[in-house]
C-alpha cells in the first residue's frame, strides 16, 4: 500500500443500551440495530479495529502495527514520541528567527548536550503574507521580537561575578 492511496474504512458499531437509530436517520449509516450507541469510524483500538475496505483481514491497528511509514513515521505503544516541529513550524518567521538566535547562543554541548546548528534550527512550516506597511511601529517591522530578560532572584542569591 502506498502513502499516496487512499484507505477506506469499514466502521465499528457499538451497540449501547441507550442506543437508538440517530446513527441511521441523521447520517445515513447502515446500523446493525436499534440499539446502535457509537460509530467507532477512524478506530484501531482492539475493542473496535476498523476493517479496511478492499483488503480482507486488515485493518487498521493491524496496519499501523505493519506499515508505520504509512501513517508518517508516528511512535507507537512504549516508543518514545518524539515530533519533529522544526520543519513544521507555524510561528512567523520573526519569532523563529530570535528563537534560533537565542537557542544558538545557550544551547552547548556542555549546557543542554546539543550544540544548537542549523540541522535543528526552527524553520517556519506556513508562509505569511508580508506584514502591511505601516507607522504604528515607528516603520518597523510589526511582527519583530522583543526578547525581555528578567532577574526573578531574591537578593543575596546572586552568585559572585553576576
Amino acid at each position: 500500500m502506498s502513502s499516496r492511496e487512499p484507505i477506506f474504512l469499514e466502521p465499528v458499531f457499538q451497540e449501547k443500551i441507550w442506543g437508538g437509530d440517530r446513527l441511521r436517520t441523521s447520517f445515513g449509516y447502515d446500523i446493525p440495530s436499534g440499539h446502535t450507541g457509537e460509530c467507532w469510524a477512524i478506530s484501531g483500538h482492539p475493542g473496535g479495529d476498523c476493517r479496511i475496505k478492499g483488503r480482507p483481514g486488515q485493518t487498521l491497528g493491524g496496519l499501523w502495527r505493519e506499515e508505520r511509514a504509512l501513517f508518517g513515521g508516528l511512535a507507537g505503544e512504549g516508543e518514545p514520541r518524539r515530533r519533529v516541529l522544526s520543519r513544521n513550524f507555524r510561528s512567523r518567521p520573526q519569532v523563529l528567527e530570535g528563537c534560533n538566535d537565542l537557542f544558538r547562543s545557550i544551547m552547548s554541548t556542555e549546557f543542554g548536550e546539543l550544540d544548537y546548528t542549523e540541522d535543528q534550527a526552527l524553520v517556519p512550516g506556513k508562509e505569511f503574507l508580508k506584514a502591511p506597511e505601516t507607522d504604528v511601529c515607528g516603520g518597523k517591522d510589526p511582527y519583530a521580537l522583543e526578547l525581555d530578560v528578567l532577574d526573578l532572584s531574591l537578593p543575596g542569591e546572586r552568585e559572585e561575578g553576576e
